[in-house]
């Protein structure tokens, strides 16, 4: 679902990393994000992967599999379920203390690779750790869970330049609005997320409440607004913030996701077939339709203001 977020984002170049090599010309450094999307739209849902599944998505195959799924989709699901350090492993709400009693609706453990895990030990040597909140777009998550939190990717540097945190799960959510991950998510299709990090008791993490021996703390050197605001956090190096759970709130009532850059999917019928065919033309020939209904907007409106124009349309309509 993450991944499906970052492929629908118009920000795909910054967010969808890492990206798959199949859909990328090094040569020309060009993404194929048209045909990747194309691809990601035809995996089918994992129910109808399990073997003595029932149904499966297109109609009929020989122990439950469906034989209609293309193999470059296959190759991408296998990409994404297994390429990088990181895995997510489903955790009892109950097991977290910091989110009981919080509108949290679903807990998933972050486990990263042992290099990740060894250079933030490096960083923390004998200092405390603390837990803070990070809110942020459900498009960046991707990245995030793959490539941590980076300072120099946020944009918002009122305060200075870092990853922003805070102590206060509530205020980190209003940063986090739902988007649309995968319609076959078992989860939800639309939901948000917010991530819970290990935060290294360091110099580099400048704050109020850890400044009184050190009152420098509660400032960054490039900072434009004066002290950290109290319950946030500014995380000026990147080796001292790990996430360590992403707290994911679903939407109450789910709407579908609209097929306006992905396509809905797997399809059932020839009906549906050849509405899916004109829903690709249009998304994929949007910039060209919108230049010829403007072209055509200005040839009428010449057409009006003319003579020759008028002529022509009383001959048309009043014959």
């Amino acid at each position: 679902s993450l991944f499906v977020a970052a492929l629908r984002s118009y920000r795909y170049d910054t967010v969808l990393r890492p990206f798959p090599s199949s859909f990328a010309d090094l040569a020309t450094d060009t993404k194929h994000i048209d045909e990747l999307r194309d691809v990601a739209a035809r995996v089918p849902p994992l129910s109808a992967l399990l073997p003595g599944a029932t149904a499966t998505a297109g109609g009929g195959a020989s122990g439950g599999f469906p034989t209609n799924v293309p193999p470059e989709s296959w190759e991408l699901l296998l990409w994404v379920l297994t390429s990088g350090g990181v895995r997510l492993k489903s955790c009892n709400k109950e097991d977290v203390p910091e989110v009981r009693g919080s509108p949290v609706d679903v807990v998933f453990e972050v486990q990263h690779s042992p290099q990740i895990d060894r250079r933030f030990e490096s960083a923390r040597g004998d200092r405390d750790v603390f837990f803070a909140y990070h809110g942020s777009r459900l498009d960046n998550f991707y990245s995030i869970l793959h490539n941590g939190l980076l300072a120099h990717m946020n944009k918002n540097s009122l305060f200075g330049t870092g990853t922003y945190l805070s102590s206060e799960l509530s205020v980190s959510a209003t940063f986090s609005p739902a988007g649309y991950g995968w319609q076959h998510s078992l989860v939800s299709p639309e939901f948000s997320c917010v991530a819970m990090c290990e935060v290294v008791d360091h110099p580099d993490v400048k704050c109020q409440d850890r400044a009184r021996s050190k009152p420098s703390r509660a400032y960054a050197e490039d900072s434009m607004g004066g002290k950290i605001p109290e319950k946030y956090y500014l995380v000026q190096n990147n080796s001292v913030v790990r996430v360590k759970y992403l707290l994911v709130y679903t939407a109450s009532r789910p709407q579908p996701p609209t097929p306006d850059i992905l396509p809905a999917g797997m399809l059932d019928t020839a009906d549906t077939c050849c509405s899916m065919g004109w829903q690709d033309f249009l998304r994929k020939n949007k910039s060209w339709l919108m230049v010829a209904a403007y072209a055509a907007l200005l040839c009428g409106i010449g057409l009006s203001s003319s003579h020759m124009g008028h002529k022509l349309m009383l001959k048309l309509f009043y014959r």
